[in-house]
């Protein structure tokens, strides 16, 4: 887990899991991020943006404006379009899921802030660069970047949701999962799409199926799955791609937040007959 190129004010540490498309059109990135204290707290202003994001807060506290504090466990979900923050985060780290159709992804997102560099500055969390005619403009950095990226002005969706949405999974009751040896909590279900967030737990030894009519994410957060014959840990992501008929083994006691992805009614496609999850990704010990 390396430093990298950021917008916004503090030291950040990120792994880059896994990027590519959700769906045919829609791209995305998983990534895992520390937050330190080394250069101060990571702080970034209120704002907004196209796409769709959900944060797993893995340990520390996080800050994403007043009354809207998390610890180790929650599931924060920021709708596109939808203002969030101030931000303030330090010693913490968290799962960080972003989606979307016109979507930057790290190569583009690193080389947009070098260019930008050269023709303005970053500084907290706003790009501020002077034009031509000696005006000088500030802009969200993540709207400077995207523009760079893309070459157009930047449009915010309509806003859906008045809020983001943070959820403590702690506080959620078990209840029945898909099949006997398995426990469920339904923690979110949100929007025409259908974004479903849960955490699965087994209670026996036995087979958890995902279907192939969405891409899906788990993150084992506790106990021990088996993925095509070898056993994955705590940290462990798993994917099952859209068209992917896949399966996963626990142990009792394992424990996982699954990610159900969003899928458009108007996507089909056919099963793979039962391939296990096509990427797995288990982050190195945080340095």
């Amino acid at each position: 887990m390396g430093a990298t190129l950021s917008s916004r004010e503090g030291k950040v540490y990120r792994k880059l899991i896994r990027e590519g498309e959700v769906l045919p059109g829609v791209g995305y990135y998983i990534r895992m991020t520390k937050f330190t204290n080394e250069e101060g707290p990571f702080q970034a202003p209120r704002h907004q943006h196209d796409f769709e994001q959900i944060r797993y807060c893995l340990a520390g506290k996080q800050s994403f404006g007043e009354g809207f504090e998390s610890g180790a466990g929650s599931v924060g979900y920021f709708p596109a379009g939808t203002e969030y923050g101030p931000e303030y985060i330090e010693d913490a780290e968290q799962l960080l899921i972003q989606w979307g159709p016109t979507f930057v992804s790290k190569t583009e997102n690193d080389a947009a802030i070098l260019r930008l560099k050269e023709r303005g500055e970053f500084r907290d969390g706003v790009y501020r660069y002077v034009d031509a005619g000696g005006d000088v403009h500030r802009v969200d950095s993540l709207q400077a970047i995207w523009e760079e990226v893309f070459g157009r002005p930047l449009e915010i969706p309509p806003r859906r949701y008045a809020q983001m949405v943070l959820m403590d999974t702690h506080a959620f009751a078990w209840g029945p999962g898909e099949e006997p040896h398995l426990e469920r909590k339904q923690v979110g279900r949100f929007g025409h799409d259908d974004l479903l967030i849960d955490v699965v737990r087994w209670t026996g030894d036995g087979v958890l199926d995902l279907s192939a009519d969405r891409t899906s994410l788990l993150f084992v957060a506790a106990g021990e799955v088996e993925i095509d014959g070898v056993p994955r840990g705590p940290g462990t992501a798993a994917f099952s791609d859209f068209g992917h008929d896949d399966r996963v083994t626990g142990r009792p006691g394992t424990e996982m937040l699954r990610i159900g992805f969003p899928l458009p009614a108007k996507a089909v496609g056919p099963g793979s007959g039962g391939r296990v999850p096509s990427t797995t990704a288990t982050p190195d010990p945080v340095r």
